[in-house]
């Protein structure tokens, strides 16, 4: 199987983040949702191509069917 290659998009992101929240603790939960959100987005696109190239080259007709 030849390497696979991902592109992903992130749309434009625009924080506002109020002066008197600005600590360590907010922050971090920011990268971590933001980290989280980068992930969850690889993860799918990853698992999408994986599925459809699984679909597109298995054999037809080995399994059975019911």
């Amino acid at each position: 199987m030849e390497n696979l290659e991902v592109t992903i998009q992130l749309p434009k992101l625009k924080l506002n983040i109020p002066e008197d929240s600005i600590n360590f603790h907010y922050l971090e939960g920011i990268v971590f949702n933001l980290t989280r959100k980068i992930g969850q987005e690889l993860l799918e696109e990853l698992l999408q191509l994986i599925d459809d190239k699984l679909m597109t080259e298995r054999k037809r007709g080995i399994l059975p069917s019911g």
